[in-house]
């Protein structure tokens, strides 16, 4: 297992779970299973949820500001959760933060003024 994804929808909230590793081999599986859920659901915040990412490389960088971009456009907002200390810092290396904000928590226990979480659609 390279990567895995695991989508809850309610209330107008996507949250997106990703385990493993967000890279060049699984940038492409990953964008395409969260734009299937996006365009699957009527979202207004998209929440990813790295808590369980391993490795995040250029082309997962990618892959989260290629959402972030598509859920603007929709009119909507976005959040990353979760995220370990090491990929914290390289999602703030690349400046990422200061588009898309960082909370803290993870899915279910997200925190922000436009947090949801649970139902489920997989």
């Amino acid at each position: 297992m390279l990567v895995r994804l695991d989508t809850k929808f309610d209330g107008g909230t996507l949250t997106v779970t990703i385990a493993g590793e967000l890279d060049l081999y699984t940038a492409a599986q990953a964008s395409e299973q969260i734009d299937a859920a996006i365009e699957e659901n009527r979202v207004r915040l998209l929440v990813l949820d790295l808590a369980s990412v391993s490795f995040l490389d250029s082309s997962g960088l990618g892959v989260i500001l290629g959402r972030y971009k598509k859920i603007r456009h929709r009119g909507g907002t976005m959040q990353i959760a979760g995220a370990s200390p090491v990929v914290t810092r390289i999602l703030k290396m690349a400046f990422l933060d200061r588009i898309v904000p960082i909370v803290p928590g993870t899915a279910g226990r997200v925190t922000g003024p436009r947090a949801g979480g649970g139902g489920t659609k997989s």
